[in-house]
Protein backbone atom coordinates (compact mmCIF):
# COMPACT_ATOMS: atom_id res chain seq x y z
CA UNK A 1 0.00 0.00 0.00
CA UNK A 2 1.14 3.39 -1.00
CA UNK A 3 0.00 4.86 2.90
CA UNK A 4 2.03 7.88 2.80
CA UNK A 5 0.97 9.05 -0.56
CA UNK A 6 -2.67 8.04 0.51
CA UNK A 7 -2.50 10.61 3.56
CA UNK A 8 -0.91 13.38 1.68
CA UNK A 9 -4.09 12.80 -0.97
CA UNK A 10 -6.39 12.65 2.19
CA UNK A 11 -4.45 15.61 4.28
CA UNK A 12 -5.09 17.72 0.66
CA UNK A 13 -8.73 16.75 0.35
CA UNK A 14 -9.18 18.23 3.98
CA UNK A 15 -7.80 21.15 3.26
CA UNK A 16 -9.20 22.06 -0.07
CA UNK A 17 -12.63 20.56 1.15
CA UNK A 18 -14.67 23.21 -0.37
CA UNK A 19 -12.78 23.50 -3.80
CA UNK A 20 -14.38 20.54 -5.06
CA UNK A 21 -12.34 17.91 -2.69
CA UNK A 22 -15.58 16.86 -0.43
CA UNK A 23 -16.09 13.77 -2.11
CA UNK A 24 -12.59 12.56 -1.42
CA UNK A 25 -12.57 13.73 2.27
CA UNK A 26 -16.15 12.77 2.51
CA UNK A 27 -16.44 9.32 0.12
CA UNK A 28 -13.15 7.81 -1.18
CA UNK A 29 -11.61 4.66 1.32
CA UNK A 30 -7.73 4.32 0.95
CA UNK A 31 -8.36 1.41 -1.19
CA UNK A 32 -10.36 3.70 -4.01
CA UNK A 33 -7.16 6.11 -3.58
CA UNK A 34 -4.53 3.74 -4.20
CA UNK A 35 -6.21 1.90 -7.00
CA UNK A 36 -6.20 5.79 -8.37
CA UNK A 37 -2.85 6.89 -8.16
CA UNK A 38 -1.08 4.70 -11.11
CA UNK A 39 2.34 5.21 -10.90
CA UNK A 40 2.70 8.78 -8.78
CA UNK A 41 5.56 7.99 -6.54
CA UNK A 42 5.49 11.27 -5.05
CA UNK A 43 2.91 13.64 -2.59
CA UNK A 44 2.96 16.29 -5.41
CA UNK A 45 2.27 13.41 -8.25
CA UNK A 46 -0.61 11.69 -6.11
CA UNK A 47 -2.13 14.96 -5.66
CA UNK A 48 -2.18 15.48 -9.33
CA UNK A 49 -3.31 12.58 -10.68
CA UNK A 50 -6.36 12.78 -7.71
CA UNK A 51 -7.03 16.35 -8.69
CA UNK A 52 -7.62 15.82 -12.06
CA UNK A 53 -9.90 12.91 -10.94
CA UNK A 54 -11.72 15.82 -8.72
CA UNK A 55 -11.67 18.44 -11.47
CA UNK A 56 -13.69 16.18 -13.41
CA UNK A 57 -16.23 15.19 -10.47
CA UNK A 58 -16.92 18.92 -9.86
CA UNK A 59 -17.06 20.22 -13.32
CA UNK A 60 -20.06 17.80 -13.46
CA UNK A 61 -21.34 18.95 -10.15
CA UNK A 62 -21.50 22.58 -11.12
CA UNK A 63 -23.12 21.81 -14.49
CA UNK A 64 -25.41 19.68 -12.52
CA UNK A 65 -26.08 22.67 -9.55
CA UNK A 66 -26.47 25.27 -12.79
CA UNK A 67 -29.77 23.62 -13.76
CA UNK A 68 -31.38 23.97 -10.19
CA UNK A 69 -32.69 27.04 -11.14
Amino acid sequence: MKKPLIEAVKKHAIDNYNKGWDVVAECWTDEEIEEELGEAKTPKEAIKVIGEIVGVYDSHRREIEATRW
